[in-house]
């Protein structure tokens, strides 16, 4: 967006932050996805626009809380990841544990490899986005019975749509109509869904992400 090569954007809640205090990029919608159901990670009817991370540790692990963590091996996605890392290691440090000092850390790439991770022991614990248990089941079919949720987050804002900060208003409300239209469309919903994972878009405000701002300076102060 900043070279100008591409106008419209499917960004993450972290990536439109960095675009928008830049000045690059404009929220226009928000994703909507179905919301969960816990302990068994089975979807509802209702269509939210965000979603949560969880910790999960193997069934009768001795990790009941945050504060049993201290001492163990927990898993998490890269530094950009809100569900594997930023949410996770903001409220980590708002219970009082760092995870530089009082966790031994483990950085892993794809929340399937962390459920699998703490199935098969190499960690005691691991942070994913809320439910992926699900990307694994269909080879485990046993894994919510073997991996259990300790701690869900605070809600993450779903991605965003977004657009260049310097596109006429004009195509901005033709661009957020059009994906709306998509979204109601059986095709076009089928498309989305699958490619996405998004059931839907609502109209969105820059100020839904100022916890995403609060979340990453928690994060930068939690780092030596």
């Amino acid at each position: 967006m900043s070279s100008k090569e591409i106008d419209v954007g499917f960004l993450p809640p972290l990536a439109y932050v960095l675009a928008n205090d830049r000045g690059i990029a404009d929220i226009l919608l928000q994703a909507q996805r179905y919301s969960m159901q816990e302990p068994n990670g089975k979807t509802t009817k209702d269509l939210v626009d965000y979603y949560r991370s969880m910790i999960v540790v193997k069934k009768n692990s001795n990790i009941k809380s945050l504060e049993d963590l201290k001492g163990k091996r927990v898993a998490f996605q890269g530094t950009t990841s809100a569900g594997g890392y930023i949410w996770p290691v903001a409220e980590l440090k708002k219970a009082g544990i760092n995870i530089e000092t009082d966790i031994e850390q483990v950085t892993l790439n794809g929340h399937d490899t962390a459920v699998l991770a703490v199935l098969n022991d190499e960690v005691d614990a691991a942070a994913v986005f809320e439910d992926a248990r699900n990307t694994v089941k269909e080879d485990i079919k046993d894994v919510f019975d073997k991996v259990v949720p300790i701690y869900f987050s605070k809600p993450i804002p779903n991605d965003t749509i977004s657009v260049r900060s310097d596109m006429s208003p004009e195509w901005k409300v033709n661009i957020k109509d059009a994906f709306i239209d998509i979204s109601k469309d059986p095709v076009g919903k089928k498309i989305l869904n699958d490619v996405y994972s998004h059931a839907g878009y609502i109209q969105s405000t820059d100020n839904k992400f100022d916890i995403v701002r609060e979340y990453k300076r928690l994060v930068e102060n939690n780092t030596p």
